[in-house]
Formats: structure tokens, C-alpha cells, sequence
């Protein structure tokens, strides 16, 4: 058995949004084993020095690298009134998204960005990371965008990405 209840408007506003990211940008999906044993111990060595760091934030900086030496991984391709475009982006920003629950017990997607991410370091990249995961929400921009929605009305959600 199971039961049913509306979306509410953040859901359905992440609905749209990841929506429109895999009709759009082309998302690929891959699976593959890595043995990241010895990343895991200079991670646990590193912290035993001191340093503030986590795996999310060694991927991060990973993706970044591998991006700027392959600059074709930061193209995207666009619809426009005029056709369909491929554009290259300057900067490289990796975006994830964080899982939070509000004080009414709504489980929601926080943006977090990071740009520049080739050049900002492991330590700042973790920090940011672990800031939107712990902060309280007033303080985040990006739940502020969030807020935003719960007043649009549910026709208009879809159309504003």
C-alpha cells in the first residue's frame, strides 16, 4: 500500500529544475569502480595534521582540474530564439546541491556553488561544503531563492528556470 500527498512548491520546483537540467545539458551518467583507498588515508593523514578537508571536496577539486585541462567538458549547449548554440563558459564553477530540513520538517535542495574551483584550495572548498550543510538557513542566499517560490503560483514554477 502506499500513500499520496501534493508536492509541495520547493519539491516542485526541484522537480523542474532537474528536469530541465537532463532535457537540456546533455547530462551523461557513468559508472565506474575506483579504489580510492590511498585517498582516504592521506585524507585521514592530512586531518591528523589538521587540515580541515573531506572526500566531496578532493571530487570537487578533481572535476575542476580535469575540466581545465579538457576545456570541451565546460560547453553546453543552448536553445535560443535564433537556434541551438554551443557556449564555452570563462569559469569553471562545480555546482552540487545540499540536502537540509527546515523548522517544519520540509526536506529541501540548497544550491552551492563554487567558483573558480580549479584555483580555490581543498581546505576553502570543504569549508564552503560544510557551511551550507551547518549554517542556519537564514544565512544561506540560496534558501532566500528558495523562499522565493513558495510565492509564485504553481503554473508559473516551471517557467522560471
Amino acid at each position: 500500500m502506499y500513500s499520496m500527498k501534493p508536492l509541495s512548491k520547493n519539491r516542485e520546483y526541484i522537480y523542474h529544475f532537474l528536469r530541465r537540467m537532463k532535457r537540456f545539458n546533455c547530462p551523461i551518467s557513468v559508472t565506474s569502480d575506483f579504489d580510492i583507498s590511498e585517498l582516504v588515508q592521506k585524507i585521514e593523514e592530512l586531518r591528523s595534521k589538521g587540515r580541515n578537508i573531506g572526500f566531496i571536496s578532493f571530487l570537487t577539486k578533481a572535476t575542476a582540474k580535469t575540466i581545465e585541462a579538457h576545456p570541451i567538458l565546460n560547453e553546453r549547449l543552448f536553445h535560443t530564439l535564433f537556434g541551438k548554440r554551443v557556449v564555452q563558459y570563462d569559469e569553471i564553477c562545480c555546482g552540487m546541491l545540499a540536502e537540509r530540513k527546515t523548522d517544519d520538517g520540509e526536506h529541501i535542495l540548497i544550491p552551492i556553488n563554487i567558483r573558480d574551483a580549479p584555483n580555490a584550495s581543498i581546505e576553502s572548498i570543504h569549508e564552503r561544503i560544510k557551511r551550507y550543510k551547518t549554517a542556519p538557513l537564514e544565512e544561506l542566499k540560496g534558501y532566500h531563492a528558495l523562499n522565493k517560490v513558495k510565492k509564485l503560483p504553481r503554473w508559473l514554477i516551471p517557467l522560471v528556470h
